[in-house]
């Protein structure tokens, strides 16, 4: 993943890693997760600390990204449109994370949108920001984002500011420090093998491929 420039930071530590779901991975995950080391996956990185981020559906795919980063940009509605493709027992969970350590804020910002159920907005994101050039790097510029967008600024600064929405950044950061990961934009397939995401027409047959396999165990 050398392609990318970005920083590592320490880890986080496991107990924020449940907190995604708020459940432990159970042991049927946990078989599913040791099947995956029958699948070539020598052209890809090895996770450096293997383990799903969660126990929905046989087969799990983790999108990892950045508000600002220009690959994130580029592909993310292609790779949006790729997962609504993906199998019923196929789970696909995005996961902003913090490169510079300067980007909690779009991190909370994701999470809020997703806690309000204004996910429609994901697009709307990068646009302002790569495109329009807004600089929503801090609560307040994101705020006024917000009630730009006809979202209540109570329900906003609630869901932003609470526990729930603080966890889940927690917990998306440590899956990307445990999984000893450097850039974005990045697939981890089933806790164990990471597909870097900027060229799409390696990512996505590669990744249908291992799903494929996956499916079929």
């Amino acid at each position: 993943m050398n392609m990318f420039k970005h920083v590592m930071r320490t880890v986080l530590g496991a107990t924020a890693l449940a907190v995604l779901l708020s459940v432990a991975v159970p042991s049927a995950a946990r078989a599913v997760e040791s099947q995956a080391l029958t699948i070539n996956t020598d052209d890809l990185e090895a996770v450096s600390s293997p383990g799903r981020v969660q126990s929905v559906g046989k087969v799990e795919v983790v999108e990892f990204f950045w508000y600002g980063c220009p690959h994130c940009n580029a592909i993310h509605q292609q790779l949006d449109g790729w997962a609504k493709t993906l199998p019923a027992d196929v789970t696909f969970i995005r996961l902003p994370v913090d490169i510079t350590e300067h980007d909690e804020a779009q991190q909370r910002l994701y999470f809020t949108l997703e806690a309000l159920g204004r996910l429609d907005l994901h697009h709307q994101v990068f646009v302002d920001i790569h495109s329009n050039k807004k600089k929503l790097t801090s609560a307040s510029a994101i705020a006024t984002w917000a009630r730009a967008q006809g979202i209540s600024t109570t329900a906003w600064r609630n869901a932003y500011n609470s526990s729930a929405t603080k966890a889940k950044v927690a917990a998306a950061q440590a899956a990307f420090e445990r999984f000893g990961l450097n850039g974005v934009p990045v697939i981890v397939i089933n806790g164990r093998a990471a597909i870097p995401a900027g060229n799409l027409d390696y990512a996505v047959p590669r990744a249908n491929q291992l799903i494929t396999q996956l499916l079929q165990q």
